[in-house]
């Protein structure tokens, strides 16, 4: 009977300098090695790309493409490339870049409106080693190739052009269902649809109070209140949800100043309530002097 042998799992680190300056100079031809204008190309190279190998091929292979008068440049060298692809590709990838997280192919497409052109914007953006995907089902992820190319192409685009990515894949993950609120909100945000992303910010905040990550829920209902008007019936609301998850995250003299701001707003026979609360999370927290003047003003107010 044969045995299979178990996959391994080895971690490559990134090249050296000395290595890369020579997978450079490999790029560039046997001459290279015995010109000195390529070896102090090969070492730029090698500086630029950081020890990443397909990055130290791309740009010894396409260095007289660039405009080398003024260096050797990664990120203009990925601009470059981005210029020379298909409309919809570069859609496609600018959207998966201003995603910034690995997006399923069905919604990335949606997204960009390439949908009936997916399979070959995503093989142009495999081959040209700007993309990445973990397989061929509409439901597996694409990705950018690396972060350097992904801040390369997010960095490339105008202010209305982020905008609208950031819209589209907003829309095209609300369309595909369980999308992640936290991400809704950042994408509605990025967008400018304030009114949108306060509805996903809210859940975010219910959604991670009930986990238990309480920090995170008192910073995402300082988001709400954040998008909230003034004059929202439900703002009293949300400051005490943010003031009871900063209790559970042990920041009580936050929780205070945000129970105060509530009892500012309602009238006085039921701010004292709130007022006690804040009173209590002083005291807990060794505000002892404020607190004790806190407490006193309840309790006169409760007429003990």
């Amino acid at each position: 009977t044969s045995t299979v042998t178990p996959p391994r799992t080895l971690c490559v680190g990134p090249l050296s300098e000395e290595e890369s300056a020579l997978v450079a100079l490999e790029q560039m031809g046997p001459e290279a090695v015995f010109d000195e204008a390529c070896r102090e190309r090969a070492l730029e190279i090698a500086r630029e790309a950081k020890g990443v190998p397909i990055f130290v091929e791309e740009l010894a292979r396409y260095r007289d493409a660039l405009d080398l008068g003024q260096g050797i440049s990664l990120e203009r060298f990925i601009c470059w490339r981005v210029d020379t692809l298909p409309p919809e590709a570069r859609a496609l990838l600018e959207v998966v870049a201003v995603a910034g997280y690995p997006l399923p192919q069905a919604v990335a497409w949606e997204a960009a409106d390439v949908a009936t052109q997916g399979w070959p914007s995503i093989a142009v953006l495999c081959i040209k080693h700007l993309a990445r995907t973990h397989g061929r089902d509409p439901g597996d992820l694409i990705e950018c190739y690396h972060d350097r190319v992904r801040e390369a192409v997010a960095a490339s685009l105008d202010a209305e052009r982020w905008r609208a990515c950031h819209l589209a894949l907003a829309l095209s993950l609300e369309q595909a269902g369980d999308a992640d609120p936290e991400r809704l909100l950042t994408h509605y945000l990025e967008a400018n649809e304030k009114d949108r992303a306060m509805g996903y910010a809210l859940t975010a905040a219910d959604n991670a109070s009930a986990s238990l990550a309480f920090d995170r829920a008192a910073d995402l209902y300082g988001r709400c209140l954040e998008l909230l008007p003034e004059d929202a019936p439900n703002r009293n609301e949300v400051l005490t949800k943010r003031a009871s998850s900063l209790i559970n995250a042990g920041r009580g003299p936050e929780a205070a100043e945000v129970y105060l701001e509530a009892a500012d707003r309602v009238p006085p026979d039921q701010a004292w309530q709130l007022k006690g609360q804040a009173a209590q999370a002083l005291l807990a927290n060794g505000h002892l002097e404020r607190g004790k003047a806190l407490l006193k003003e309840v309790l006169h107010t409760m007429g003990i």
